[in-house]
């Protein structure tokens, strides 16, 4: 365009600007920004918003906190953007001073500003100002925005709140997305209440709605912390073979820690033949990490042989029985099952 002689406008600048942060391309931003000051651009309130937005995505607290001091024009997009990237960095103190440093100067929070800053008030677990941000929310009559809805309840759960408490703010919600269901599940599971996260599970998918994998695995989070074994097994084997959803790491540790707080490893050994779920790698990892939180030598074995026939080349199956062998003072099988499998790691 340049090369044309076509100068770009504000629009088109910002939506550049919004590309290269998809991409990472933290050096084209610079060039951009440099261009902006050069042709007298840098008092663009939706230019600042876009730069702001643009090193705040790419973690560059440093270039945003800069360009957000160095201008005149700063709207409250570009507050919200700033925020965003603290929170994104986990400056969850750092979001919620600044927060107040914005409302202080005379800008009304949007919707976007009031969710992002729940976030960090969910992490922090700051009851108190959470309520505050409740009470502006209905004051300003924002408590019909799905985002803002969710925020709260997310908020509430991670302070403890009782889970009816969350579920009459759901229950407001005029349209139920998959995140409002998601965040209710993990309310009731945050409260130990595995029955009713259930029952929750299964009205979301009467109501049309489809769980996804972060779904899943806060349902089996709630699962493990109310001990409900077969519950929780059915669950994840409804996810492989029903929903078609691959398990990731959180899933499998989840399914580990159901099965150990439950220490009822023969039960869980035959359920996962019934189910199927001895054909899994990563599910047979999980039991046998069980195996190893309890001591179940005869059922680690099991689950180790059941893995080396699937895979034959797993040999974390083998490290992870032989410390088993090593605390229950069979130094001479931890050995062997180490020089066998070709790690032999003797201290």
């Amino acid at each position: 365009m340049l090369e044309e002689g076509v100068s770009p406008d504000g629009v088109s600048l910002a939506s550049f600007l919004s590309m290269l942060a998809q991409y990472g391309n933290i050096k084209q931003g610079k060039e951009v920004h440099c261009y902006l000051i050069r042709n007298r651009f840098v008092q663009n309130s939706i230019l600042i918003s876009s730069l702001v937005n643009f090193y705040a995505k790419l973690r560059r607290i440093d270039y945003a906190e800069r360009t957000l001091v160095q201008s005149t024009k700063v709207n409250v997009v570009a507050w919200s953007a700033m925020i965003g990237g603290l929170v994104r960095i986990n400056d969850l103190h750092g979001a919620l001073l600044l927060y107040k440093h914005m409302v202080c100067s005379g800008k009304k929070p949007t919707e976007k500003s009031l969710s992002i800053i729940l976030k960090a008030i969910r992490g922090l677990r700051f009851l108190r100002f959470g309520s505050q941000i409740h009470g502006y929310v209905i004051k300003v009559r924002f408590q019909l925005d799905k985002f803002i809805q969710s925020g709260l309840i997310g908020m509430y759960a991670a302070c403890g709140a009782p889970s009816h408490l969350c579920r009459r703010l759901f229950d407001q919600m005029v349209v139920k997305d998959l995140v409002a269901w998601t965040t209710m599940i993990v309310a009731h599971g945050l409260q130990g209440e595995g029955s009713a996260t259930l029952r929750l599970f299964d009205e979301m998918q009467e109501r049309g709605v489809c769980p996804d994998s972060a779904t899943f695995a806060s349902a089996l989070s709630a699962c493990s912390s109310s001990g409900l074994l077969y519950e929780g097994l059915k669950l994840f084997c409804s996810m492989i073979h029903k929903h078609g959803i691959r398990p990731t790491k959180e899933h499998y540790a989840s399914l580990s820690c159901l099965i150990a707080k439950d220490r009822r490893i023969g039960e869980a050994y035959k359920e996962y033949e019934r189910l199927g779920l001895n054909e899994d790698v990563g599910a047979l990892e999980s039991l046998l990490r069980a195996c190893k939180v309890h001591g179940e030598i005869a059922y680690g074995e099991m689950a180790r042989r059941r893995l080396l026939e699937i895979e034959p080349g797993n040999y974390s199956a083998c490290r992870i029985l032989a410390d088993m062998y090593f605390a229950a003072g069979r130094w001479e099988d931890a050995q062997s099952l180490l020089r066998d499998s070709g790690n032999a790691r003797v201290s």
